[in-house]
């Protein structure tokens, strides 16, 4: 598994907390020849995606507990 792979997962996430349907047909999109990942990773829908993406940790009950042996 590589960077680019990593990087289209997060991107993923990030658009399905973000609301967007069908997110796995929209990642690969388009707009002035940006691929729609790129874009919430690093381009217009960054912090929009971000924010979306914190915001649904906040609200999850899911607590996260420290492992130790």
């Amino acid at each position: 598994m590589g960077i680019r792979s990593i990087e289209r997962q997060i991107a993923k996430s990030r658009m399905a907390a973000m609301g967007v349907g069908n997110v796995n047909k929209k990642v690969s999109g388009r707009k002035d020849d940006v691929p729609n990942w790129k874009r919430v990773l690093y381009g217009d829908m960054e912090k929009q995606g971000l924010a979306a993406q914190l915001g649904q940790g906040v609200r999850s009950k899911r607590k996260i507990r420290r492992v130790s042996k």
